[in-house]
């Protein structure tokens, strides 16, 4: 899947979770990439309004799949959303795409988070996430920050893992996230919580890397 620009606005009204990028789930082979997304470019504007963390309890509710060993369908969707929860990732936005699966993809070339106004009530991720052996790249990312008030954590990078991570099958237990240049502006608004150049992990064996990195506070 190819997407060339992606544009989401946020104006007012709630959003529970907001997600950049694609989603790619590989459920075919462990060892090449049978599933990817790329996004060329992705922008998120907010100036207004409210973003929570993601309400991931109508998928999990009914999505479980197996623990251990290689993952099946319900698997992919149940520890991909569980890392999006409150109680691991705590996912407000999320610039780049998911993936899922050995060797999926979820590629972006740059991506923006403009946030000048509303409330963002969880944390963010200008990368993206990948569980069970999957990959997430980011080569360019922004988050900037000119009104909003933040309750969260902002991250530059992104996030990989799972709840069930280290008991699956080899193949599935290295997922990683990658972004190659990030920066995060902080000019105006309220953040309540810290601002991290890198990404985030879930997981022993799960990866994340941010290559370079700047905090910009003008």
């Amino acid at each position: 899947a190819l997407v060339d620009k992606a544009i989401v606005t946020v104006k007012g009204g709630t959003v529970d979770g907001l997600f950049g990028g694609g989603i790619a789930v590989d459920d075919t082979g462990s060892k090449i990439t049978n599933a990817s997304t790329v996004s060329n470019n992705i922008i998120i504007n907010m100036n207004g309004g409210t973003i929570n963390v993601a309400n991931v309890d109508p998928i999990t509710g009914i999505a479980h799949g197996v623990e251990n060993g290689a993952p099946s369908l319900g698997s992919y969707v149940y520890q991909t959303a569980k890392l999006m929860s409150d109680e691991m990732g705590n996912v407000a936005i999320l610039g780049g795409g998911m993936a899922t699966g050995g060797q999926a993809l979820a590629q972006a070339d740059k991506v923006n988070i403009l946030l000048d106004g509303g409330e963002v009530k969880g944390n963010i991720f200008a990368g993206g996430a990948a569980t069970l052996g999957a990959k997430a790249e980011v080569k360019q990312s922004l988050v900037q920050v000119n009104g909003t008030k933040i309750t969260g954590d902002i991250y530059g990078g992104g996030l990989s893992g799972s709840i069930n991570n280290e008991t699956f099958d080899d193949d599935y237990k290295t997922p990683s996230s990658t972004v190659k240049a990030t920066t995060i502006a902080l000019l105006k608004g309220e953040l309540i919580g810290n601002a991290y150049l890198g990404g985030k992990t879930f997981a022993d064996s799960a990866k994340v890397a941010v290559e370079e990195g700047e905090v910009d506070r003008k």
